[in-house]
């Protein structure tokens, strides 16, 4: 009983592993995503007729952004992370509570730590100032609003 339930434990991770590489056959995932390139299946052989060394980097390259279910991976994979291991799949955010996702460069303002000096903050009111001043002079009314 313990061989079948293994064999059919290493058939079915198998299956799993197997299901991106045999899936480009059916469903490839074309479209880049976010701020990627779009990447060109590779030759064997240069424009010069010689024999591309960097192919197999460049077909690895290729895999990575043209795997069967790509987006749904992503996808799974954040959401993983953030509901089950409360973290992201991106070290510029951190998960917060509730569902809500924060810029790590951006967390100190969240918590109240690491706040404007009070130099800084009165630079801030003279520039904020001198751009009110500019706008009036302009005939423009200023509007600051802090997002």
């Amino acid at each position: 009983m313990k061989k079948i339930l293994a064999a059919i434990f290493i058939t079915a991770c198998l299956a799993l592993c197997l299901l991106p590489s045999l899936g480009m056959i059916f469903a490839p995932s074309n479209e880049p995503i976010g701020n990627e390139r779009e990447t060109k299946l590779p030759t064997v052989t240069d424009s010069d007729g010689k024999l591309n060394t960097s192919y197999p980097t460049q077909l690895g390259d290729y895999f990575e952004k043209h795997f069967a279910f790509r987006p749904l991976a992503i996808t799974a994979d954040a959401k993983i992370q953030s509901s089950l291991f409360l973290n992201s799949n991106n070290d510029s955010v951190v998960a917060g509570t509730d569902g809500w996702l924060y810029y790590s460069s951006t967390l100190d303002n969240y918590m109240g730590e690491n706040v404007f000096s009070d130099r800084k903050a009165s630079s801030l009111v003279h520039n904020l100032g001198l751009i009110q001043d500019f706008s009036k002079s302009r005939g423009a009314q200023f509007l600051f609003t802090v997002a």
